[in-house]
């Protein structure tokens, strides 16, 4: 086939315009003869009508023609959306460089001149239905490109604004470069007031340094960390964990640095309160242990008392009225009753169960928890107190007696490392309507002050504010739970009271406690010294220990009564079991081997219901007084008992109708 036979490569359509009908034919047989598809057109106007019906894959535009000139057509060609992409080819007689310039101007991408030569018009032609081609291909590679960036970039605009987690860029100075929508929302800002500002101001003080030293991980493989720390966002401190990554260039030198953070305060709080409760049952079990520890040293101490109290009364006795020996004696009973009370307060302090509330004389606990704080605050805290009120409030005495140890506890830790004065102050009050009407809690009437103030460091406003939130601590790690006060604030409210705390910085802090007061008073009795009562029945006494068999015997025989003393209470049950009518009362203690008093108590009753049985102990976890009640024991008392104490209580099981 000739460089001019039809080849049939390809259908590519060719708009051929113009007016000289020989050329017309030339070009189109040439064209055609090539596969082209040729469209012929005379004139401008009919060009133009073609070109806008359908736009075809190349133009040729002869120059001059009447009416329309090629360089006017081409321009209206270029200004349509159509045909603005279809290359025109000039065709002309004229060889004129001006010529061929306004060619290109109008927006011809060629220019052939007349006389023609066919292999020119068809290399031309491909040359540039090619290049068209080559372009329309580039153009859509780039249109489908542009699409999936586009959409790319939408969805990771869609991420990043819908991204629960924090996501930051900052360089190698620490200035954000990016910044999420989540991380403006978390901290309040907006992008523009972050950009170019340091993250550093955003991070806790106390976690600067440890953020700093973590940071210097990403300058060496793996170049990445992990970090936790705290930081004041919108909504107060936050714990944040990091996830950092660096950005490296070529040389692998750090350019910048990408963060994914995630607010972890739940997860601390968790975490927080796991190590609460751990520290809480720790404490729990150590106050079982201390309770079991008190309850065995009430035991053997009582016992040791009961010892010392039983004898003393005897000697006081057998010595002659007003002698020395006397006074002596009787000093020697003051203090046994002093260890009694001592004894009588580590039990409350260390009991775990629950009480009724019932009408309590408020300055007794005071007094009492304020002689056992004595032996434990350093010498360097002056203790005083004002305790003017007798009154009564409805309340648990363990509780109230808690309440006065977390006070002082409290305040003596505010000045332990330079002393002061602790003072405590319990007095009526009457708080009118205004009073009431600033503290919306209380109700106007008769209340109970209790103030406990101490001259320590003192507080600021905003964390006196705090000082009842439950694990809030204004003391160093490990010394304290926070829940001293917020224990306080509970068991004040439980029992329909309020508590207010007055402060200020180097003037110490003062806490007052008020508690609706009841209207009956305490009346105090004044009566006449009554004669110890006497009798003459027959008594069974059982005790395990020796020295209280004997000064058991001793003062009830010295009362007039009929004893017999056991050791042993088996040995007891296998006497009163061989003689069931020879005793009108049993003593027992309660605590003993081989047979505890109440299992002693069970069998004597079950022998014969109408004898009284009296269990003694110095302490019992396992019968207080409504059990004994149940069983049929008539009277439970508590070790040590003076003679005084054990006669009365005789004749009250003895004498009853």
């Amino acid at each position: 086939m000739t460089a001019l036979g039809r080849t049939n490569e390809n259908r590519r359509e060719i708009l051929v315009v113009e007016d000289n009908p020989a050329s017309l034919r030339f070009l189109t047989r040439i064209l055609a003869d090539h596969g082209y598809r040729v469209r012929p057109a005379t004139d401008g106007p009919l060009a133009l009508q073609s070109a806008a019906a359908k736009a075809p894959d190349l133009i040729m535009l002869d120059v001059k023609m009447p009416d329309m000139d090629g360089y006017e057509v081409c321009r209206r060609l270029k200004s349509d959306e159509k045909s603005r992409r279809v290359p025109v080819i000039f065709i002309s007689a004229l060889n004129d460089l001006s010529e061929k310039v306004k060619g290109f101007q109008a927006g011809g991408v060629d220019y052939i001149t007349k006389p023609f030569e066919a292999e020119e018009i068809l290399a031309r032609v491909k040359i540039h239905l090619d290049l068209k081609e080559l372009t329309e291909d580039l153009a859509q590679k780039v249109r489908e490109r542009t699409e999936e960036l586009q959409k790319s970039e939408e969805n990771y605009r869609l991420l990043i604004e819908n991204q629960t987690d924090l996501v930051v860029k900052v360089d190698t100075e620490g200035r954000f470069l990016f910044v999420s929508p989540s991380y403006c929302r978390m901290f309040g800002k907006t992008e523009k007031e972050l950009l170019g500002k340091t993250f550093m101001p955003l991070v806790h003080e106390e976690d600067r340094q440890a953020t700093a030293e973590a940071m210097k991980g990403l300058y060496r493989p793996p170049y990445a960390i992990y970090v936790e720390q705290q930081a004041m966002t919108r909504d107060g401190w936050r714990w944040l964990a990091w996830a950092d990554t660096a950005v490296l260039d070529e040389d692998k030198n750090v350019t910048a640095i990408i963060g994914v953070g995630r607010d972890i305060s739940e997860r601390k709080k968790a975490e927080e309160d796991k190590k609460e409760l751990e520290s809480r049952l720790r404490q729990a079990m150590k106050m079982e242990a201390i309770g079991t520890l008190a309850g065995g040293i009430a035991h053997d101490f009582n016992n040791i008392l009961g010892a010392i109290m039983g004898y003393t009364e005897l000697g006081m006795m057998e010595a002659p009225k007003g002698s020395r020996l006397e006074i002596y004696l009787s000093e020697v009973l003051n203090a046994t009753g002093r260890a009694k009370d001592l004894v009588r307060q580590i039990l409350t302090f260390s009991r775990q169960t629950e009480q009724q509330l019932r009408p309590t004389q408020i300055g007794l606990i005071v007094k009492e928890a304020l002689k056992l704080l004595r032996a434990t605050l350093p010498s360097t805290i002056d203790i005083r107190q004002d305790v003017t009120s007798t009154g009564l409030v409805m309340a648990d005495p363990t509780q109230i007696h808690q309440v006065m140890m977390n006070l002082c506890t409290n305040a003596s830790h505010a000045m332990e490392e330079k002393g002061g004065v602790l003072e405590v102050g319990l007095l009526d009050l009457e708080l009118d309507s205004d009073f009431a009407g600033r503290n919306p809690d209380m109700n106007p009437g008769p209340y109970l002050q209790l103030t406990v103030s101490d001259t320590g460091c003192g507080m600021p406003p905003e964390m006196l504010r705090r000082i009842f939130d439950p694990f809030f601590s204004t003391k160093e790690k490990g010394k304290g739970t926070g829940l001293g006060l917020s224990v306080v604030h509970g068991i004040v409210k439980g029992h329909g009271g309020t508590v207010l705390a007055y402060s200020e910085p180097g003037k110490g802090t003062s806490i007052k406690v008020y508690l609706p007061a009841i209207e009956r008073r305490v009346a105090v009795e004044a009566r006449e010294e009554k004669i110890i009562p006497m009798g003459t029945e027959r008594i069974l006494f059982v005790d395990d220990e020796p020295v209280l068999v004997d000064v058991g015997r001793h003062i009830l025989e010295t009362l007039g009564y009929r004893v017999t003393a056991k050791n042993s209470s088996r040995e007891a049950w296998e006497l009163f079991r061989s003689q069931p009518d020879g005793f009108d009362v049993v003593i027992t203690d309660q605590t003993m081997p081989n047979m505890t008093g109440d299992e002693l108590a069970r069998e004597i009753i079950a022998l014969r219901p109408d004898v009284p049985v009296i269990i003694c102990t110095g302490f019992s976890a396992k019968v207080n007084e409504e059990k004994a009640r149940e069983m049929g024991i008539r009277a439970f008392v508590m070790k040590p008992l003076v003679m005084r104490e054990m006669a009365e209580t005789i004749r009250k099981v003895l004498d009853i109708d």
